[in-house]
């Protein structure tokens, strides 16, 4: 735990990988699915994809080549979107997030697919993550009253870094800002002690790292009444090498940031999912196992076994536009094949790391002695 220290205050926190071991359980099953002896529970949580459009186009971006292509561009109908959260309700799943792929605030439909997640999938947890810029006041008003979270990506304290990095004009940083304090006053009218919003900030090299951005994203998601922001640094498959002003961005938000703004804002820099070099992601484990925890619903009407790997080949399980293949595909011998020959050599960021980790020295083997409390 002593890493964790370093990355926040307390590790009662939504951050923290360790939660992982609450389901138990389903690892347990997971484990039992791949020595052929049981079924494959659920997914624990789901994303969806509502639309691959986005109205930004980050340096950093995992899918543009693949959500840019002509036949990735349709957005999906609002019937097919509903006949997947009614089956969702019913299938055993925890929560939902939908985010993207693209922008979902771009898609067409947003607010009636928000309200329909939070009417008929009740005691399910609803994230969001979005930009937000092109954020409604409809859609904040249903996101405060139905969201346990909601997740802006900023990544910058000042417009003219958020404009280099987005690759946007300047002014659509300050319209982000004001969506945010809209959706604010919405929470408040609400009276949802629940929900919690956050300012997403991903370090890139020698761009957003210097003191003056990281203490002014602080001061903005202070005075936007946000309950977070989220530091992490940004993959970036060009630049794999250990930068110096990450390391120097990180040890700031620590030895400064944290210590004097924890009265006012959590203050999270998590770094336990990356190695050494702070770039490439940490895979202290020999394979992935832990997939099926989760399960993304794309835009392109297939499932993703992985969100870090929408669009690869391999990684499309079939299509969902079929509510009634889904559990047909789920579990199936393709599935279990398909997960079989994942290289994680050849894998991105790794979402799940720290959850393969965990499942290899504590489901797998009993490297805590977890019986002897």
């Amino acid at each position: 735990m002593k890493q964790a220290c370093e990355q926040w205050d307390s590790p009662f926190n939504p951050f923290n990988s360790w939660k992982v071991l609450y389901h138990s359980n389903r690892l347990k099953a997971i484990r039992d699915w791949t020595l052929l002896t049981s079924q494959l529970p659920p997914p624990v949580s789901v994303t969806i994809d509502p639309t691959n459009k986005c109205n930004q186009n980050c340096v950093w971006c995992l899918y543009r080549g693949w959500k840019e292509k002509k036949q990735n561009q349709k957005n999906i109908s609002i019937q097919k979107l509903y006949n997947l959260v009614d089956y969702l309700a019913t299938w055993g799943v925890k929560s939902i997030c939908i985010a993207g792929g693209g922008e979902p605030t771009l898609y067409p439909h947003i607010e009636e697919l928000v309200e329909f997640i939070g009417k008929h999938c009740v005691g399910f947890d609803l994230g969001f993550i979005c930009n937000g810029s092109n954020m409604s006041y409809d859609l904040s008003r249903l996101l405060a009253r139905y969201a346990k979270f909601v997740g802006f990506s900023m990544d910058a304290g000042i417009y003219e870094t958020y404009a280099k990095l987005h690759r946007v004009k300047p002014d659509m940083f300050h319209k982000v800002l004001d969506n945010i304090k809209i959706l604010r006053k919405h929470i408040i009218t609400n009276n949802n002690s629940e929900i919690r919003i956050g300012y997403k900030y991903l370090l890139y090299h020698n761009i957003n790292t210097s003191y003056a951005d990281l203490h002014k994203a602080c001061l903005n998601a202070i005075s936007r009444g946000m309950d977070d922001i989220h530091f992490r640094v940004a993959y970036d498959k060009d630049q794999n090498q250990y930068s110096a002003d990450l390391a120097l961005a990180l040890n700031t938000i620590d030895k400064q940031l944290r210590p004097n703004l924890r009265s006012r804002i959590n203050i999270y820099s998590v770094t336990h999912k990356y190695g050494t070099d702070l770039t490439s992601p940490a895979k202290r484990f020999k394979k992935c196992y832990t997939t099926p925890l989760a399960l993304t619903f794309g835009a392109d009407g297939n499932m993703w076994i992985c969100c870090d790997t929408r669009g690869w080949k391999g990684m499309n399980l079939g299509s969902w536009l079929k509510v009634e293949n889904i559990g047909k595909y789920w579990g199936s011998k393709k599935h279990f094949d398909m997960i079989q020959k994942i290289k994680i050599e050849n894998c991105p960021r790794c979402t799940f790391s720290f959850y393969n980790e965990l499942f290899e020295n504590v489901i797998l083997k009993d490297n805590m002695n977890i019986n002897l409390i």
